[in-house]
Formats: structure tokens, sequence, C-alpha cells
């Protein structure tokens, strides 16, 4: 390859509009063309620090950028999201949270019906910060908020969207002891009620630390939790689907080899990717990648850059195709004070088949999807004015810069305005204390009680592990009277009763069996 080509392939991996320079020297159509098509990289900057989470590709073809807007760099202000066209010009932003609080989001995914759901967390009903789940309809109205009061700094690190419409959280922190609960799982029914808490890593006694940092629902409907046992060595949790846990991977089980999980994807039934950092060699920590099948058994791990670098690590990961992974980098030099930000598209055994610069900033990009039209589109946080901004990419297939859509799309369909930019307060209402959340094993012997809050009657629903012979129950008010009596009979599960002569207030039914089993189950009666 001629000294020439090699220069103009080295600006075209760098300096894209310098490339532009060079080929108006050289022809006025590729001025013209190749120029034209390197106008995609948008910069989303304002007075005060913003930064991207994770972004999604809209029902519409637009873009969802969900992360938050900082009061200044060490304070959390609202939760952000903002949306954009096709080509990535913004059409609106919203805010959440309330202007003497501090709120932020840490996953936003999208709903089926046109909305969203952001897990985070704030200091709205406390001092301290507490887990934040938040739906939004398609409108980006919020439909339900739901705090959960807990002790000490705790978090909503992730949400995902189930397959029967509920949703699943991770919260990290329980408490600032490292002996308490570190990572648990939080299933929420599709208004937002607390269902089940499940905490995880509770039973080996070598992890005090445990860290959650992405959580995935598998092809099975199993959930898959990514991050590291406070070591810091890489850490993956495999639950069933209804949080109980299967197995936990310490990757290199007693060998020490510093690193972490951040990102996980299912690349085919049952085997899964993750992009993290670990020792290479006799080398620092660098962006490595962790294979793994579903039944917690180490298949391979690749070091992308081995000891050729000082320091780095690989933060998203997703699938492009059959063959191929795109993972996002963030590496460290030996020779300078400097940091560079990256796109790798890899093969399955972690031969980089393709490398794309994005900018010279000690930062991994955040996310990276794939579009409806076969493109890549890559969000991520830089410090390249006097605040952090968001910025986003969009390449092809050769991750270079995409040319943009040529073609009108008409945008936020499903609602019936046009959305304006605005803060809209939590309004939350009554949090939930994390201690009240019942475990699946307690849900799953407890009473159900609808409508709950009720008027006129209830429908009182056993759980199937009540033996079916006679049950007794009885209702007691909130200073501990028994107020109502009454039995179901061999066989039944359900039954309804006349509450109308109760006055206002909070009631529990205990229940108890022939085998002596005891249930339990509250409502509230409201006139």
């Amino acid at each position: 390859m001629n000294p020439m080509k090699n220069f103009l392939i080295l600006l075209n991996h760098r300096i894209p509009f310098i490339k532009c320079l060079i080929f108006f020297t050289t022809s006025v159509f590729y001025l013209i063309n190749p120029c034209s098509g390197q106008v995609w990289h948008r910069v989303y900057n304002y007075d005060y620090h913003v930064y991207v989470k994770n972004v999604q590709e809209a029902y519409d073809k637009g873009y969802l950028l969900g992360g938050s807007h900082l009061l200044n760099v060490n304070t959390f202000h609202f939760g952000l999201i903002i949306k954009t066209d096709i080509n990535g010009n913004k059409l609106w932003e919203k805010r959440y949270g309330d202007v003497d609080e501090s709120t932020y989001f840490t996953h936003m995914e999208k709903t089926s019906d046109g909305g969203a759901i952001f897990s985070g967390a704030t200091t709205d009903n406390d001092v301290n910060y507490n887990p934040l789940f938040l739906k939004v309809n398609a409108c980006f109205i919020v439909e339900w908020c739901k705090i959960i009061a807990s002790y000490s700094y705790n978090v909503g690190s992730y949400v995902k969207v189930l397959p029967d419409g509920s949703y699943l959280g991770m919260m990290r922190y329980y408490n600032y002891n490292g002996e308490e609960i570190r990572i648990s799982l939080i299933k929420l029914d599709a208004t937002g009620e607390p269902v089940w808490i499940k905490y995880l890593v509770r039973e080996d006694t070598t992890i005090n630390n445990a860290e959650g940092y992405h959580l995935l629902v598998t092809s099975d409907t199993n959930f898959l939790v990514s991050g590291d046992d406070g070591g810091p060595t890489p850490l993956f949790v495999l639950t069933d689907s209804a949080g109980a846990q299967d197995w936990e991977l310490k990757w290199g089980g007693e060998q020490y080899i510093w690193g972490g999980a951040f990102c996980s994807v299912e690349k085919e039934n049952g085997i899964f990717y993750s992009a993290g950092t670990r020792i290479c060699e006799n080398g620092p920590p660098g962006p490595a990648i962790f294979k793994f099948n579903s039944a917690g058994e180490q298949l391979d791990d690749f070091c992308l850059l081995g000891d050729t670098i000082y320091y780095g690590w690989a933060l998203p990961i997703s699938v492009y195709n059959d063959s191929t992974l795109l993972v996002g980098i963030e590496w460290e030099n030996y020779t300078y004070d400097e940091g560079f930000s990256e796109v790798f598209m890899i093969d399955t055994v972690g031969t980089i088949k393709y490398r794309r610069l994005l900018l010279d900033e000690k930062r991994a990009p955040d996310d990276i999807i794939n579009t409806f039209d076969g493109k890549i589109l890559v969000g991520g946080t830089y410090a390249t004015s006097d605040s952090w901004d968001i910025h986003l990419f969009k390449l092809n297939d050769n991750l270079e810069d995409d040319t943009l859509y040529p073609y009108p799309l008409n945008y936020d369909t499903l609602c019936s305005y046009q959305i304006p930019s605005d803060t809209i307060g939590l309004n939350c209402g009554v949090f939930v204390n994390i201690d009240e959340i019942p475990t699946k094993e307690e849900h799953e012997s407890t009473i159900k009680i609808s409508p709950n809050p009720a008027r006129e009657w209830i429908t009182i629903s056993l759980p199937l592990i009540v033996s079916p012979e006679i049950s007794e129950f009885r209702i007691y008010d909130i200073f501990g009277r028994e107020v109502l009596k009454n039995r179901i009979g061999p066989g039944n599960k359900t039954l309804s009763l006349d509450i109308s002569n109760l006055s206002p207030g909070f009631y529990m039914i205990i229940c108890m069996g022939l085998d002596k089993r005891i249930l339990k189950g509250k409502f509230v009666v409201a006139k």
C-alpha cells in the first residue's frame, strides 16, 4: 500500500473533517459525496453536566437517549430523556424529578405501548438516595413511579420488561455494611406494585461486597446478573424466572485475575458473551470478553488489546450478526497521559475486524445498539466542553460515519398532541419499605386480596400450597380486634366477602388450614 493511501486511511479513522479538505484538493466529486456523509456525529451540550446511560430506537424510528442532568459535577438533579429524529436532531427533552430534590436514571427500556420504564434513585422522600422505578406512557407522562424506602444509599440499577407485561428491577447497596445485602432482584407488576424481592449471593461467605452492573433476561426467561465479587473478580449469577438462584460463577475460580463484567448478551440460546476487564497475560487490566454457557461453565475469554496498553476496559456489547459482536472500549497508553474511546467489531473468538476511534477521551461509550436499517448507534458521555456532553454516533458496517437518512418520517404518532420539552415532578405518593416486600417464598404463601383498597366487597384468593381441606380465616382491625370470621370449604381457593359494614382503615386477614399453616394478607377499606 502506497504512503499516500496509508495517510488518507489514517485521516478517515481519526479526522473526518480533514479528510474532506484533503479530498477537496484531489476531486470535487469527493467533496460533494463522502464529505456530505460525514456529518452524522451529534453533540447535545448544555450549560450544565448531562450524561447518557443508554440509547433505544423508538417505535417511530427516532431515538431515545436516557440519562441524567446534574446540578454540578457531584450532584444529580433530574432524570433526563432526549428524543431525536432518525438523523439525531433533537425533537424534545424531558426532565423528571423535583427542583429541591435529587433524582437520576440508571437504565431505560422502551415498552410495548410506545412509552418507557426507568430505574434510578431519588432523595424525594429521604435525605439518602432510594431506589426508583418509573413508567411513562407514549406521551412520556408519568403513569406510575415507585420509591423503595431503604437504608443508607441505595439504587435501582437496572430494569427489564418481562414477557407477561410485568417488570424486573435490580437494586444495589441495601446497606453500606459489606455483610449486608448488595444485589437484589425485585419483581413489579404492570402497575408498579412490588410482588417479591430476592437477595442474591448470600450463601457464599467469600463474597462480601458484590456489585451488580447489568441485568439480562435470557431466551428461556431466566435472569443473568453480571458484575464483580468485590475482589474484584468478574462475577455472574443466574436465577430462574422466580428469582431463585441457580448458580454463581466467579471467573477463574480461585485464580486472582482482577476484573469485572459490565454488560452481557446472549449470542445464541445458552451461549453468553460479556464485556469487561481483566488482567491480561502479565500486563495490566485491559478490555476483555468472557464467554460462558447457561450451566455456568467457562468457555473462553479474550483480552482484546493484550498487554500493549496501560489500562482499559470494555463496557457495552451487542450482537451485530451471526458471526460478529460490537464492543465499546476505553484504553490508555503507556507513553502519554491520554485515553481513547473506541468501538470494536470483533468475531466470536475476539479477533478485531474493524475498529473506530470515537474521541480522544478516557471513557468508553455507554451503549451500542443496532438500528432497523442495519446501522450502528453509539451513545456516550464526554467532557468535550466546559461540561459533560452527550455524543451520538451512527456508523455503517465498516464503522464509518453513516449518511443522513433521506426520507421524511412522522414522529410520536401514538401521542395525540405535540410532546413539549418540560420538567415533570415525580409525585410518587406512598413509598414502599424494602423490608415489607415479600420474598418469593413469602409471596407464594400470601393471601391475595382484590380489589385493594376496597369499598363493598373483596375476593380472597388462597395460594396453591394451602391444603385442600377447610380453611378458617379471621379479620382483625389495626388495633388487633377481631371483626370478622369465616371459612373456605374443601377444595375452594377463593371466597367473596361483604365488607360494607367495616369502617375505613387497614385490616389483616389471618388464615389457618388443617395442616396448621398460617397465611396472612392485608387490605384497606376506603369509603
